[in-house]
């Protein structure tokens, strides 16, 4: 006989632990995001509550003229990037999309459309650039 209460019991733990493990994806994006921009404020990027439609991380106005990116990141151990990608890009307003993606013990990855991509390597080879001719 199947066992109700303990059935539910197990569900929400599931559901409770994903968000947390979601919510500590998300937490990690915004420490990378502050590390990299020393400028910017702990109030500048923020983890949005589960729940919350739109990006997983809000960016302040400060924080979107550095880095004007809407954010998604799922933290699952089978990510569906089709589904994900489309996701993001549906909460993106215009901004480039970025997914941050990883599983349980998996490497931290970042998914982009390829023409950002090519944009940032051509930053970096402008400023390597001008640093050679300074």
């Amino acid at each position: 006989m199947l066992d109700v209460k303990n059935t539910y019991k197990e569900e929400v733990m599931l559901g409770a632990s994903s968000k947390a493990k979601g919510r500590r994806g998300q937490q990690k994006v915004v420490r990378w995001i502050l590390d990299c921009f020393p400028s910017l404020e702990p109030d500048d990027v923020r983890s949005t509550p589960m729940g919350v439609s739109g990006p997983d991380v809000q960016l302040s106005p400060a924080a979107k003229k550095i880095y004007n990116v809407s954010i998604e990141v799922k933290n699952q151990e089978r990510p569906g990037l089709r589904k994900a990608w489309e996701q993001a890009d549906a909460n993106s307003n215009g901004c480039t999309t970025l997914l941050f993606n990883t599983w349980n013990r998996g490497p931290e990855l970042v998914t982009m459309k390829v023409d950002y991509y090519f944009t940032l390597l051509r930053r970096l080879e402008d400023e390597r650039d001008h640093d050679n001719e300074s």
